[in-house]
């Protein structure tokens, strides 16, 4: 009679990272994904002088050369960076996404704290916090999975 031990049973049924990620993470992590590959051409326009509307987490920017407007685009960066890292299965990625989502958190109740009477609440919350928590609950399984 054969005993399996707890590796045999993982090795017998594998888990994928592609698995741990729900639709909708997937989805968020391709326009991420298209928007920091923007990064570069905004930046890019902007140092060309010319306006480039930029907004996120209740801070907007017309200029790029200006702390609001580099604040925007590394967090469009940041956002690039944690969506390839998620869609392309590797290693850091959730470790990535979750200093991206306690960042975004972060950001989000400081512009509702700091600036509330023009930006009122930050609806981004509202998914910054079960994107967060849900890297939290796959990230051991992200590091053990195929």
């Amino acid at each position: 009679m054969d005993i399996l031990t707890e590796k045999d049973i993982i090795d017998e049924n594998p888990t994928y990272r592609k698995d741990l990620l729900p639709v909708w993470i997937k989805i968020f992590s391709w326009l991420f994904a298209l928007s920091g590959l923007m990064t570069i051409p905004v930046v890019i326009i902007g140092l060309l002088g010319y306006q480039v509307d930029l907004a996120i987490y209740g801070f907007r920017a017309t200029n790029i050369i200006s702390s609001v407007g580099l604040g925007i685009v590394a967090i469009f960066f940041l956002k690039g960076l944690v969506s390839l890292g998620l869609l392309r299965k590797t290693d850091w990625g959730v470790d990535l996404a979750l200093i991206d989502s306690f960042v975004g958190v972060i950001i989000c109740i400081g512009s509702m704290l700091f600036y509330p009477q023009i930006l009122g609440f930050r609806l981004e919350v509202l998914l910054l916090v079960p994107y967060g928590i849900k890297m939290i609950r796959i990230r051991n399984a992200w590091k053990t999975a195929l």
